[in-house]
């Protein structure tokens, strides 16, 4: 809440009046923005961990993948030692 005075009694000027009236529009403006900041800020930090989380589980995803592509190369080396093609064809079966 704004309040004006005057040092005497009257009516303020439409100039005065017009000058109120832009002030109280700006500070309506100002309390939007810092109310729109605050919830971008707040976003912001939602995606930030969504990020982490995704990043993290990306990791994760990596290393047991390799993990797998190690196991299968042992799995691999165990098979007995046939022509390219029919080794192939053994490794899909094992699929």
């Amino acid at each position: 809440m704004i309040a004006v005075g005057r040092p005497v009694p009257g009516a303020f000027a439409d100039a005065q009046i017009e000058l109120l009236q832009t002030f109280a529009d700006q500070a309506v403006i100002a309390i939007e923005n810092v109310r729109l900041f605050k919830e971008l800020q707040a976003r912001t930090g939602e995606l930030t961990q969504s990020v982490e989380k995704l990043t993290a589980l990306g990791e994760v995803s990596q290393a047991r993948q390799l993990d797998a592509r190690r196991r299968d190369g042992a799995r691999h080396d165990r098979l007995p030692r046939q022509p390219a093609g029919r080794r192939r064809r053994l490794l899909d079966l094992r699929v």
